[in-house]
């Protein structure tokens, strides 16, 4: 059973991600930066999301060019809430993960 609502981070993830959401993208605007930290390239992309109920949302990815052998390599992901209409209150308005397994794991969880 989806538990999403209009005040759960959750709705607005898991329509980033393209799950079945509620939550609808009607725009998004993405910018990135590179640079180089102990002989590794360094990516960081950040990428604001604007839904239709007013709700804007900024994600953060940075990751390193460094090879892993583990499935689910390290990166660092944030997502903060920018703007909200005065009507909604969504909660967490921050959140942030240290791997894709872990955001997948929490969207999952937000869901049951």
């Amino acid at each position: 059973m989806n538990q999403f609502t209009a005040n759960s981070l959750a709705t607005y993830v898991a329509a980033i991600e393209g799950l079945p959401s509620p939550a609808v993208i009607v725009a998004r605007h993405s910018s990135s930066e590179r640079w180089h930290d102990q002989e590794l390239e360094v990516t960081r992309e950040r990428t604001l999301y604007r839904f239709a109920n007013g709700v804007v949302l900024a994600c953060e990815i940075e990751q390193d060019d460094q090879p892993q052998a583990l499935v689910c390599a390290e990166c660092w992901i944030s997502y903060d809430v920018v703007q909200q209409p005065p009507t909604l209150q969504v909660t967490p308005d921050r959140k942030g993960f240290d791997s894709r397994c872990r955001q997948a794991f929490w969207l999952k969880m937000q869901c049951r």
